[in-house]
């Protein structure tokens, strides 16, 4: 619902770009170090084959906006667009479907007393993940 735009994909290659409405925009996360990061799998199914996905975040700090993003958390699937260290970047799930968000926030003495929250998004799709040029 707070697409524009969205290109679709061949081959499993993104054809343009994916455009949030106005006054729409990503939200930008943090992989977390001990955590897995981003796991896809293949899961063969009764109904077809199905692509399995986890991918752990960290959001520093406290805001309004981290706010309002968990508020929309239990209605709303999520898309995710991970960048690599080599500069590749992933897009999971498409304008109908996309991953369900966990998350815990927390105050702990290893991050030196700063707040943070833990976000895991996870779910299975019947497309794997496109690759964004």
């Amino acid at each position: 619902m707070h697409v524009d735009l969205w290109p679709g994909t061949r081959s499993g290659v993104m054809l343009g770009i994916i455009k949030p409405k106005e006054f729409r925009d990503w939200t930008r996360l943090y992989l977390v170090e001990h955590s897995k990061d981003y796991t896809e799998k293949a899961v063969n199914t009764a109904h077809g084959r199905k692509y399995a996905f986890q991918v752990a975040g960290f959001y520093p700090g406290d805001s309004e906006d981290l706010r309002r993003l968990l508020g929309i958390a239990e209605w709303v699937k999520f898309i995710l667009r991970i960048r690599d260290t080599h500069g590749l970047t992933r897009i999971i799930g498409n304008n109908l479907y996309g991953l369900e968000l966990e998350y815990e926030s927390m105050i702990s003495a290893e991050m030196g007393g700063r707040r943070g929250t833990v976000m895991t998004f996870s779910g299975e799709l019947t497309e794997p993940s496109s690759i964004e040029y």
